[in-house]
Protein backbone atom coordinates (compact mmCIF):
# COMPACT_ATOMS: atom_id res chain seq x y z
CA UNK A 1 0.00 0.00 0.00
CA UNK A 2 2.81 2.49 0.90
CA UNK A 3 4.81 1.59 -2.52
CA UNK A 4 1.38 2.75 -4.29
CA UNK A 5 1.14 5.67 -2.87
CA UNK A 6 4.84 6.65 -2.91
CA UNK A 7 4.45 5.53 -6.76
CA UNK A 8 1.31 7.37 -7.37
CA UNK A 9 3.00 10.95 -5.50
CA UNK A 10 6.20 10.53 -7.80
CA UNK A 11 4.05 10.50 -10.96
CA UNK A 12 2.34 12.63 -10.10
CA UNK A 13 4.72 15.19 -8.80
CA UNK A 14 6.88 14.09 -12.39
CA UNK A 15 3.92 15.05 -13.96
CA UNK A 16 2.97 18.59 -12.69
CA UNK A 17 6.77 19.37 -13.07
CA UNK A 18 6.53 18.52 -16.73
CA UNK A 19 3.63 20.83 -17.39
CA UNK A 20 5.36 23.42 -14.81
CA UNK A 21 7.75 23.10 -17.51
CA UNK A 22 5.84 23.25 -20.10
CA UNK A 23 4.33 26.69 -19.34
CA UNK A 24 7.29 27.86 -18.39
CA UNK A 25 8.59 27.11 -22.11
CA UNK A 26 5.67 28.73 -23.38
CA UNK A 27 5.73 32.32 -21.47
CA UNK A 28 9.08 32.22 -22.62
CA UNK A 29 8.56 32.18 -26.25
CA UNK A 30 8.35 34.94 -28.25
CA UNK A 31 4.19 36.24 -28.81
CA UNK A 32 3.51 36.36 -32.46
CA UNK A 33 3.42 39.52 -34.79
CA UNK A 34 0.02 41.18 -34.35
CA UNK A 35 -0.53 43.39 -37.04
CA UNK A 36 -3.42 46.30 -36.64
CA UNK A 37 -4.45 47.99 -38.92
CA UNK A 38 -5.14 51.79 -38.25
CA UNK A 39 -8.09 52.79 -40.06
CA UNK A 40 -10.14 49.50 -38.83
CA UNK A 41 -8.52 48.80 -35.72
CA UNK A 42 -8.72 44.86 -36.44
CA UNK A 43 -5.50 41.96 -37.01
CA UNK A 44 -4.95 41.47 -40.50
CA UNK A 45 -1.55 40.08 -42.16
CA UNK A 46 -0.89 41.07 -45.91
CA UNK A 47 1.63 41.02 -49.21
CA UNK A 48 2.11 43.01 -51.91
CA UNK A 49 3.35 41.87 -55.28
CA UNK A 50 4.86 43.58 -58.68
CA UNK A 51 3.70 41.27 -61.73
CA UNK A 52 4.83 41.69 -65.09
CA UNK A 53 1.09 40.11 -66.39
CA UNK A 54 -1.38 41.63 -67.40
CA UNK A 55 -3.96 42.60 -64.54
CA UNK A 56 -7.24 40.46 -66.40
CA UNK A 57 -4.47 37.42 -66.13
CA UNK A 58 -3.86 37.99 -62.47
CA UNK A 59 -7.42 38.36 -61.59
CA UNK A 60 -8.25 35.34 -62.96
CA UNK A 61 -5.84 33.36 -61.40
CA UNK A 62 -6.58 35.03 -58.11
CA UNK A 63 -10.08 34.00 -58.47
CA UNK A 64 -8.55 30.47 -59.47
CA UNK A 65 -6.54 30.47 -55.94
CA UNK A 66 -9.82 31.70 -54.01
CA UNK A 67 -12.06 28.56 -55.46
CA UNK A 68 -9.20 26.03 -55.16
CA UNK A 69 -7.32 26.84 -52.02
CA UNK A 70 -9.83 26.44 -49.30
CA UNK A 71 -12.87 24.46 -49.93
CA UNK A 72 -15.00 26.68 -47.34
CA UNK A 73 -13.62 29.65 -49.49
CA UNK A 74 -16.85 31.82 -51.01
CA UNK A 75 -16.28 34.87 -53.32
CA UNK A 76 -18.35 37.65 -52.09
CA UNK A 77 -19.56 38.78 -55.50
CA UNK A 78 -20.96 41.86 -54.05
CA UNK A 79 -17.66 43.28 -52.94
CA UNK A 80 -15.76 42.09 -56.38
CA UNK A 81 -15.16 44.87 -59.18
CA UNK A 82 -14.12 43.29 -62.08
CA UNK A 83 -10.23 42.71 -62.67
CA UNK A 84 -9.54 44.86 -59.75
CA UNK A 85 -11.18 43.50 -56.59
CA UNK A 86 -11.98 40.45 -55.17
CA UNK A 87 -13.39 39.50 -51.38
CA UNK A 88 -13.61 35.54 -50.12
CA UNK A 89 -14.77 34.99 -46.75
CA UNK A 90 -13.47 31.57 -45.68
CA UNK A 91 -12.59 29.29 -41.74
CA UNK A 92 -10.44 26.76 -40.85
CA UNK A 93 -10.13 24.88 -37.86
CA UNK A 94 -8.57 26.74 -34.61
CA UNK A 95 -5.24 24.56 -33.85
CA UNK A 96 -6.02 20.97 -34.41
CA UNK A 97 -8.79 18.52 -33.33
CA UNK A 98 -8.55 15.41 -31.62
CA UNK A 99 -7.58 12.37 -33.13
CA UNK A 100 -10.21 10.76 -34.78
CA UNK A 101 -12.96 13.52 -33.61
CA UNK A 102 -14.91 15.78 -35.73
CA UNK A 103 -14.19 20.12 -34.82
CA UNK A 104 -16.91 21.28 -33.44
CA UNK A 105 -18.67 24.03 -35.68
CA UNK A 106 -18.25 26.34 -32.60
CA UNK A 107 -14.53 27.12 -32.32
CA UNK A 108 -13.94 27.52 -35.85
CA UNK A 109 -11.76 30.62 -37.29
CA UNK A 110 -13.65 33.01 -39.70
CA UNK A 111 -12.16 35.32 -41.84
CA UNK A 112 -11.64 37.73 -44.85
CA UNK A 113 -9.28 37.57 -48.01
CA UNK A 114 -9.43 40.80 -49.42
CA UNK A 115 -7.03 40.92 -52.86
CA UNK A 116 -6.49 44.30 -55.14
CA UNK A 117 -5.43 44.25 -58.52
CA UNK A 118 -3.95 47.58 -60.18
CA UNK A 119 -1.48 47.88 -62.89
CA UNK A 120 0.70 44.91 -62.23
CA UNK A 121 0.53 45.30 -58.68
CA UNK A 122 -1.08 42.92 -56.33
CA UNK A 123 -2.26 43.38 -52.95
CA UNK A 124 -3.55 40.73 -50.35
CA UNK A 125 -5.17 41.24 -46.84
CA UNK A 126 -6.35 38.79 -44.48
CA UNK A 127 -8.62 40.33 -41.98
CA UNK A 128 -11.72 40.54 -40.03
CA UNK A 129 -10.92 36.79 -37.98
CA UNK A 130 -13.83 35.71 -35.89
CA UNK A 131 -14.10 33.06 -33.77
CA UNK A 132 -17.78 31.01 -34.70
CA UNK A 133 -19.62 30.80 -31.19
CA UNK A 134 -23.03 30.63 -30.11
CA UNK A 135 -22.36 34.30 -31.87
CA UNK A 136 -19.44 35.63 -33.79
CA UNK A 137 -16.39 37.12 -31.56
CA UNK A 138 -13.73 38.97 -32.65
CA UNK A 139 -10.47 38.08 -31.88
CA UNK A 140 -8.91 41.68 -30.69
CA UNK A 141 -9.85 41.53 -27.54
CA UNK A 142 -8.24 38.36 -27.04
CA UNK A 143 -4.63 40.28 -27.94
CA UNK A 144 -4.80 41.40 -23.91
CA UNK A 145 -5.34 37.60 -22.31
CA UNK A 146 -2.12 36.06 -24.67
CA UNK A 147 0.47 36.92 -21.65
CA UNK A 148 -2.02 35.65 -18.98
CA UNK A 149 -3.84 32.20 -20.69
CA UNK A 150 -1.37 30.86 -22.48
CA UNK A 151 -4.58 29.45 -24.89
CA UNK A 152 -4.80 32.81 -26.58
CA UNK A 153 -1.24 32.81 -27.40
CA UNK A 154 -1.53 29.35 -28.89
CA UNK A 155 -3.69 30.94 -30.83
CA UNK A 156 -2.54 34.19 -32.02
CA UNK A 157 0.50 31.84 -32.97
CA UNK A 158 -1.51 29.72 -34.97
CA UNK A 159 -3.03 33.07 -36.58
CA UNK A 160 -0.45 34.24 -37.77
CA UNK A 161 1.52 31.08 -39.22
CA UNK A 162 -1.88 30.13 -41.65
CA UNK A 163 -1.83 33.44 -42.57
CA UNK A 164 1.33 33.44 -43.42
CA UNK A 165 1.21 30.43 -44.83
CA UNK A 166 -2.16 31.61 -46.88
CA UNK A 167 -0.38 34.75 -48.70
CA UNK A 168 2.87 32.28 -49.72
CA UNK A 169 0.40 30.08 -51.06
CA UNK A 170 -1.35 32.72 -53.21
CA UNK A 171 1.83 34.29 -54.39
CA UNK A 172 2.89 30.97 -55.14
CA UNK A 173 -0.40 30.00 -57.66
CA UNK A 174 -1.07 33.95 -58.92
CA UNK A 175 2.31 35.46 -59.49
CA UNK A 176 3.57 32.80 -62.33
CA UNK A 177 6.15 34.44 -64.72
CA UNK A 178 5.35 34.96 -68.42
CA UNK A 179 6.67 31.89 -70.52
CA UNK A 180 9.59 33.33 -72.79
Amino acid sequence: MIKKLLTIGLLSFLGLSLVAQTKSEVKKMPSANIPIKEETQLVYYSISFNSELPDSALYKRSVHWYKTENKSMRIQSENCVQNQKITGRAECDLLGIKEGKEQPSNGRLKFTVNTEIKNGKVTVEITRFNIQDAKYNPIEPWIKLQESDLKYKYYFIFIEEYSKKLLDSFVESVNVSKAK
